[in-house]
C-alpha cells in the first residue's frame, strides 16, 4: 500500500512539473514597452533598441531633430537598433527625416495595429524594411519622398484597414508587390509621374472608396482582378501606352467616372463589364479615342449621372449613346 501511495506521489510531482514546463514554453512573455514612443535622435533610437522591446504598446514616431527648433541636431541616419520590434499597436509614422537611406532596422514587424506613414524622408531609397508587414490596422502612405526609386514587397498583406495613398515620390520608378493585397477598406490612390515598372496589386478586388490612378507608366502589369470602387474612380495621364485592358473586369463604380488625357486609348471595349457607375461619367482629351462602344449598355439601361465626352477623337453625346452611334 505505501509502495502504491508513493508511485502515486511521484506521478503526481512529474504531471505538475511537466504541465509547468508546458505552460512555459506556450506563454512565453513578448518584451513590451508599455506607452508611446518619440526617437528624434541616433542616440534616442540606439538606446530604446538595447532595450531588445519585440512589441510597442502605442505609437512608434522616428523624427530627425525637432521639427519645430530648427537648431535641432539632424543626425539619425539608420534605424538598425530597433530589429527586435515585431509588433506596434498604434501607429508608425516615420518622417522629416533627411539621412537615412532605408528602414531594414524594421523589417521584423509583422503587425502594425494603426496608420503607417512615410513622410518626407529625403535620403530614403527603398521601403524593403516594412515588407514584412501581414496588418496594418489603418491608412498606409508613402508620401513625399524625394530620393525614393522603388517599393517592392509587402505580400504578406491581405487586407489594408484605411486608405492607401502613395504621391509625391517624385524619383519613384518602380513598384512591384502588394500582390496579396485583396481590399482597401478606404481610398487607393497612386499619383506618379515618373513610374516606368509596376507588376502589382493582381489579387486587389475592392476598394471602399476612391481609386485613382494617376502616372504616365509605359510598363504595367496588376488590377485584373479589380471588381468594385467604392467611389469615384480617375483614370488619367496614361500618355505612353494603351493599358487599360488590365481593367476589363470592374464592375461597379459607386461615384464618378473620370478617363482623361490617355493619349494612346482608342476603344472603350475593356468598358463593357462596367454596369453601375452611381455618379456622373467625363471622358476628356484623350486625343485617339474614337470608340466608345463599350459603355453601349450601361449608358442605354443604368446611367445614372450625366455623361460628359470633350476633346476626344469622337464625341459622341449621351444621346447618340442611346441611339447606338457610339463609334
Amino acid at each position: 500500500m505505501k509502495n502504491r501511495l508513493h508511485f502515486l506521489f511521484l506521478f503526481f510531482i512529474i504531471f505538475i512539473n511537466c504541465s509547468d514546463d508546458s505552460n512555459d514554453n506556450t506563454n512565453e512573455d513578448i518584451l513590451t514597452f508599455e506607452g508611446d514612443v518619440v526617437l528624434r535622435s541616433q542616440e534616442e533610437i540606439n538606446d530604446f533598441g538595447a532595450n531588445n522591446y519585440q512589441k510597442i504598446n502605442g505609437f512608434l514616431v522616428i523624427l530627425d531633430g525637432d521639427a519645430i527648433n530648427i537648431d535641432a541636431v539632424i543626425d539619425i541616419f539608420n534605424l538598425d537598433a530597433l530589429i527586435d520590434l515585431i509588433e506596434i499597436t498604434g501607429d508608425l509614422n516615420i518622417q522629416l527625416n533627411d539621412n537615412i537611406t532605408n528602414i531594414d532596422g524594421l523589417s521584423n514587424i509583422e503587425k502594425v495595429g494603426g496608420k503607417i506613414y512615410l513622410y518626407q524622408n529625403q535620403s530614403l531609397l527603398n521601403v524593403d524594411g516594412l515588407s514584412n508587414i501581414t496588418e496594418i490596422g489603418g491608412d498606409f502612405g508613402i508620401d513625399n519622398n524625394i530620393a525614393l526609386k522603388r517599393i517592392e514587397g509587402f505580400n504578406n498583406l491581405n487586407f489594408i484597414n484605411g486608405s492607401l495613398d502613395i504621391g509625391g515620390n517624385w524619383q519613384l520608378e518602380t513598384i512591384n508587390g502588394f500582390n496579396n493585397l485583396e481590399s482597401v477598406s478606404n481610398r487607393f490612390i497612386i499619383d506618379s509621374s515618373g513610374l516606368t515598372e509596376f507588376n502589382a496589386f493582381n489579387s486587389l478586388t475592392e476598394t471602399g472608396s476612391d481609386f485613382k490612378f494617376l502616372t504616365d507608366i509605359t510598363q504595367l502589369t496588376g488590377f485584373e482582378n479589380l471588381t468594385t470602387i467604392g467611389r469615384d474612380c480617375w483614370l488619367t495621364s496614361n500618355v505612353d501606352f494603351n493599358l487599360f485592358n488590365i481593367f476589363s473586369n470592374i464592375q461597379t463604380i459607386d461615384g464618378e467616372f473620370l478617363l482623361t488625357n490617355n493619349n494612346e486609348i482608342s476603344s472603350l471595349n475593356f468598358l463593357s463589364n462596367l454596369t453601375y457607375v452611381g455618379n456622373d461619367i467625363e471622358i476628356s482629351n484623350n486625343t485617339n479615342l474614337s470608340d466608345f462602344c463599350g459603355l453601349n449598355n450601361l449608358i442605354q439601361t443604368n446611367l445614372q449621372g450625366d455623361f460628359y465626352t470633350n476633346s476626344n477623337l469622337n464625341n459622341p453625346t449621351e444621346q447618340d449613346m442611346q441611339d447606338g452611334n457610339c463609334d
